[in-house]
């Protein structure tokens, strides 16, 4: 008995936002162009550095409210680029990591 394979796409921390523009948007033309039959987005897709209790740069950080618009963007065009790879919706998660629970 043969099985076709389940291709589970896994994305690891993207931290946003201040992610790595074109690593992600690489991975969102693969989530298009490949048609994966899964995504999941294995945590700390956002950075949440202004509620972090460890020091950074106050000129690098932005406001809670900028962070999460950016989280929210990204989430949009992942989920536009799922649709647009055939992704069905119940095989779309992302994981609470570290920095969501912030």
């Amino acid at each position: 008995m043969t099985h076709d394979p389940f291709r589970l796409l896994l994305i690891p921390d993207v931290h946003a936002p201040y992610h790595h523009v074109r690593s992600v948007a690489c991975v969102l033309d693969y989530v298009r162009r490949g048609r994966p039959d899964g995504v999941v987005q294995l945590g700390d897709l956002g950075s949440y550095d202004s509620v972090a209790l460890y020091d950074h740069d106050p000129r690098v950080v932005l406001s809670l409210e900028d962070e999460l618009k950016g989280v929210n963007v990204l989430m949009d065009d992942l989920d536009a680029a799922c649709r647009t790879g055939g992704v069905p919706r119940g095989n779309r998660w992302i994981l609470e990591g570290n920095h969501e629970t912030r």
